[in-house]
């Protein structure tokens, strides 16, 4: 320890680097107390476990001191940024590197106080960087999409998750139905109708026994984020019995499209998008029309109208003879997208 002896004559000051560092009645006579400093989280207590990307610590010195720098702090798995402060309290960003343990410390003898008495040792603040789990089960872990879920979770099942877009209620997780088996996975379902009666709207779809579609405005937007379209027909009993899927720009641009043009660019009848399904499943799909054009099809939900073909693909939800592949079979059909 370092001593300092003081004859403290009247009221005083000593001011050194812009800071006072001695003045009367501030310090004894003879000052030989070494400085300790605390270390603390906004976000918790040493030894919590978070998913924060960072954390906001306090550095709390017992006394004033003049010299206590960000080179002070030793770290392990990450870094300190936004280093501010005087006096006794400094604050500071800390930043993981990976996730996992984390600490820091203020070792023994790195600053002093006004009269040169060296610090003792800080805490040891720790702190476990976790991730974040985004599975889809419940709505705290609600993930992007169907696909995201899958790719991240590959033994994910067939079933009704959570998902969440910024661009929907603001960010706030809704329930979708996925199909995580065909063609590897990862499929989201947008309607599910058909079976002698018409569909109507709903914010969500979980189910194939609904007639329900997802609001137009909803599927332009997840549309976004997706490259695939998948479609399929069947009776009740085999609703995805006739699949085809397309990778094409075409389908997936029309589910995108706002246009309200009857067989315009939100429908598949623009630029012969339904050219390009490919079958994955069952039978072909009859697309052509027997000599008249369609007069109302005007996009989502109402996608494709093979006008006076009655063996030709009717996807017109709102339409309760509607049956997607077959006008006459009276089946069920749905939109996916991928």
């Amino acid at each position: 320890m370092k001593y300092m002896y003081i004859v403290l004559l009247g009221c005083f000051s000593i001011t050194m680097f812009g800071q006072t560092i001695i003045s009367a009645g501030a310090y004894s006579a003879e000052d030989v107390t070494s400085p300790s400093i605390t270390i603390s989280a906004a976000e918790g207590l040493s030894g919590f476990s978070s998913s924060d990307t960072s954390i906001a610590l306090t550095f709390t010195v017992s006394e004033s001191t003049y010299n206590f720098v960000v080179g002070d702090v030793t770290v392990s798995n990450g870094s300190l940024s936004n280093f501010s402060g005087t006096g006794s309290l400094f604050t500071a960003t800390f930043t993981p590197t990976t996730d996992g343990a984390t600490s820091i410390q203020v070792l023994s003898n790195t600053f002093s106080d006004g009269v040169g008495n060296a610090n003792t040792a800080s805490n040891t603040f720790t702190w476990t960087k976790t991730t974040v789990v985004t599975d889809g089960l419940t709505s705290a872990t609600a993930s992007s999409s169907a696909y995201q879920i899958k790719q991240d979770f590959p033994s994910s099942t067939d079933g009704i998750y959570w998902i969440s877009n910024a661009s929907i209620n603001g960010g706030t997780p809704f329930q979708i139905y996925a199909d995580m088996t065909t063609d590897g996975g990862g499929w989201m379902l947008l309607n599910s109708s058909g079976g002698g009666s018409a569909s109507s709207q709903s914010e969500t779809v979980t189910s194939l026994g609904l007639r329900r579609y997802i609001p137009r405005t909803r599927v332009e937007t997840l549309a976004l984020d997706a490259s695939s379209v998948m479609l399929a027909s069947g009776p009740s009993n085999n609703k995805n019995q006739h699949t085809i899927i397309s990778t094409d720009s075409r389908p997936i641009s029309a589910l995108r499209s706002s246009s309200t043009t009857n067989g315009g660019a939100a429908t598949f009848h623009y630029n012969s998008a339904y050219e390009s399904f490919t079958i994955y499943s069952g039978s072909s799909w009859e697309w052509s029309t027997s000599g008249c054009g369609p007069s109302d099809t005007t996009g989502w939900p109402t996608l494709y109208h093979a006008c006076g073909n009655g063996n030709g693909v009717h996807y017109k939800p709102l339409n309760a003879n509607a049956a997607g592949k077959d006008w006459n079979s009276g089946g069920w059909y749905s939109t996916w997208i991928r």
